[in-house]
């Protein structure tokens, strides 16, 4: 483990020196901190810088956090370092799982229970809409073995700034667990 300032770009540019590929997994809070983590991994040599993009697609918001995330991508694109976007959907093992203590992302994810209306005394879980628009939740595992299987698998000139999405285990509309969708 390598100690990183990221108030400091030096710092940051010290740890990442040898290093291909950047994944940031920074926290929704923040989110605008990868930039800088971006500049100092291009001046260091990094190859291809992957945000914490994780979770739905943010191309055209321009509120909250994934508008936060959109300005993110524009400003990947000023630094001018290769990237990727990996759009995940919603964690469904972080989504439902207990909480020891009150955090931000706690926060966050009470407000997407309330958004899928989620009632643990019955077992029942009602989402928002007619029922027809396709959703997918993938758990973090998973996430990381597609990330592996990409990086590992793709040529450099097939994943630089590129999006992929990633579905959970869809078998029943026909896909398979895996599958390189790029946008």
């Amino acid at each position: 483990m390598v100690p990183v300032d990221y108030s400091d770009k030096q710092s940051i540019k010290s740890a990442l020196s040898g290093i291909d590929v950047v994944i940031s997994t920074i926290s929704s809070v923040a989110i605008g901190s990868q930039v800088g983590i971006a500049e100092a991994a291009k001046e260091a040599g990094v190859k291809l810088f992957i945000p914490s993009e994780f979770g739905g697609p943010t191309e055209g918001v321009t509120e909250g956090l994934f508008g936060a995330k959109a300005r993110v991508q524009d400003q990947l694109k000023s630094v001018g370092i290769p990237y990727a976007l990996f759009y995940t959907g919603p964690h469904v093992d972080s989504l439902w799982g207990p909480y020891a203590t009150y955090t931000p992302r706690l926060a966050f994810d009470l407000l997407l229970c309330r958004f899928v209306d989620l009632d643990l005394r019955s077992g029942k879980v009602s989402v928002g809409g007619d029922g027809n628009k396709q959703i997918s939740f993938t758990s973090r595992p998973d996430i990381a073995r597609y990330l592996s299987y990409v990086l590992t698998h793709l040529p450099a000139e097939q994943l630089s700034n590129r999006a992929f999405k990633i579905a959970g285990d869809t078998k029943a509309r026909g896909y398979k667990r895996y599958f390189l969708n790029t946008a």
